[in-house]
């Protein structure tokens, strides 16, 4: 087990403005999963905080997963890229400027069903996903030049997905 935090954090060019920084995972998760991670920006600037979008999970792609962005509006949304268009598929509460840790959750069901999660919240439900094996990723972009940024992630977890339905059985004898 590696303990840490990871910082994403610099400053921004014309050049890689649109890029997402930090990490993805070498191995590859396929199936049911979940991804779960804290995330905060510690610091940014209130135009930057319009622009922003970060991946904590899978794939932005809308036939992969599921993303935070807001394009060009502090009103920040669950959405999935579409080729080159940026799809809402929920809000997200993430509005403000700077916050602190955030639990985040993203599942992905082995049926396609995804599922993102802020603090014990379910805010998106996206399905038909694909259940090819694909990295976890932990990015954070800016989406503006010149911007000085510090997103971190923690508490990483990479889980297999375990949902079974509880059920109860009641007969004569009592319950089973």
């Amino acid at each position: 087990m590696v303990s840490g935090e990871l910082k994403v954090s610099g400053t921004s060019s014309s050049a890689n403005q649109s890029a997402t920084f930090g990490l993805t995972s070498v191995g590859t998760f396929a199936g049911g999963l979940s991804i779960e991670s804290t995330f905060s920006i510690a610091s940014q600037s209130s135009a930057a905080q319009k622009h922003w979008k970060a991946l904590v999970g899978l794939n932005s792609a809308c036939a992969d997963g599921l993303a935070l962005d807001s394009s060009n509006n502090t009103d920040k949304k669950v959405r999935c890229l579409n080729g080159s268009t940026w799809s809402t598929v929920a809000d997200s509460g993430l509005d403000a400027v700077t916050f602190a840790n955030q639990a985040i959750q993203h599942t992905r069901l082995a049926d396609g069903t995804g599922k993102h999660y802020e603090g014990a919240s379910s805010r998106a439900t996206k399905t038909g996903l694909s259940t090819a094996a694909q990295p976890a990723r932990f990015q954070y972009g800016p989406d503006r030049s010149g911007e000085t940024f510090d997103a971190r992630f923690d508490s990483v977890v990479v889980r297999k997905y375990v949902a079974a339905d509880t059920s109860i059985t009641v007969t004569a004898g009592g319950e089973t």
